[in-house]
């Protein structure tokens, strides 16, 4: 089906509904003539002077970031609620979980556990505001054809049935793993240029029709970069929705998580394992998560910040399955 009209693709797509193929629609026309001569010409057609057109043809793109006094800043950033991890120890290494209006990066290997924790976090963004939580709902990215929707539907099943003894307590809220579903919308993109005109529909999905969005997650950002031939043109669009990423987060207090796989380098002729995606991409990054999964099937959580290079100590994470994979604790209330 790769090789079909995009608008016979999202038909295929599983748990694509109408309204979300129309939004796909919209997408595609409001990024302008330069994306689909981009589709019809492939990577050759990539320049830093196209990706610059097809960012101004993206008429949806558009942000508007007013001036504010330091001591609005200071007041704004303290009232965005992280979204919680629900992981005691790794929410407390991270400063209260997945800080809303910025960056945070989950890499590691395959199997280390990058699609779990992302869909964790797409749940728990849902917790009511009465029980600690951001009280919001989630726009998942899926750039691998990986989402699967009854995975997610038990790891709301599963949070509901810990969270149970608190709803008890608070019986005006108002919280079920039906209305977690109802609030998380999926997308699918198929290719970078669709990646890329997603990012910059954003804004006005997010102001017009997902009002009530907490979190924004990206899995995986580095796919559809995986064999761009054009090193200096990737570096050039990878940038940019950097930092349209990083305005959407601040602009709309949203928390984006983006995954990213690892790739191969080498130092001296010995092989390395990095993060898939230049270091200028990590920078634009508040805090970047390593997860690391032993033959025993440990997994830790390894916390960079920009500003500390050396990560913190390691949290370990115990896989737990079906599909709860984490160690949940209940948030204090």
């Amino acid at each position: 089906t790769d090789g079909a009209p995009a608008e016979a693709r999202d038909k295929n797509v599983p748990g694509t509904g109408q309204a979300q193929r129309d939004l796909l629609g919209v997408v595609r026309m409001h990024t302008g003539q330069r994306v689909h001569e981009l589709q019809r010409n492939g990577e050759a057609a990539v320049t830093p002077a196209s990706v610059r057109a097809a960012s101004m043809n993206a008429t949806v793109c558009g942000l508007s970031l007013p001036g504010q006094t330091l001591a609005e800043a200071v007041e704004r950033e303290i009232a965005r609620v992280p979204v919680l991890t629900m992981v005691e120890v790794l929410d407390e290494v991270m400063g209260g979980g997945a800080a809303r209006g910025r960056l945070l990066e989950i890499y590691g290997a395959p199997g280390s556990g990058k699609t779990q924790l992302a869909l964790q976090l797409a749940a728990n963004v849902h917790l009511p505001a009465e029980l600690g939580g951001v009280g919001a709902g989630c726009i998942f990215v899926d750039t691998e054809g990986s989402f699967c929707a009854a995975r997610f539907a038990e790891i709301a099943k599963g949070f509901t049935s810990v969270l149970a003894p608190l709803l008890q307590q608070h019986s005006r809220v108002r919280f079920g793993w039906e209305e977690m579903l109802s609030a998380t919308s999926v997308f699918r993109v198929h290719d970078y240029t669709e990646q890329l005109a997603f990012v910059h529909a954003l804004p006005t999905l997010l102001r017009n029709k997902y009002t009530n969005t907490g979190l924004v997650v990206i899995d995986s950002v580095s796919y559809h970069f995986r064999d761009f031939a054009d090193y200096r043109a990737r570096k050039q669009i990878l940038t940019s929705m950097a930092q349209s990423l990083l305005s959407i987060a601040n602009t709309f207090d949203v928390a984006v998580v983006c995954t990213n796989g690892m790739a191969t380098t080498f130092e001296e002729g010995i092989p390395k394992l990095v993060p898939a995606l230049e270091s200028s991409w990590s920078h634009f990054n508040s805090m970047r998560v390593e997860l690391r999964q032993e033959e025993s099937g440990t997994r830790h959580a390894i916390v960079h910040r920009p500003a500390d290079s050396n990560s913190s100590e390691p949290s370990t994470l115990r896989a737990v399955e079906p599909l709860f994979p984490l160690p949940v604790h209940s948030p204090r209330v």
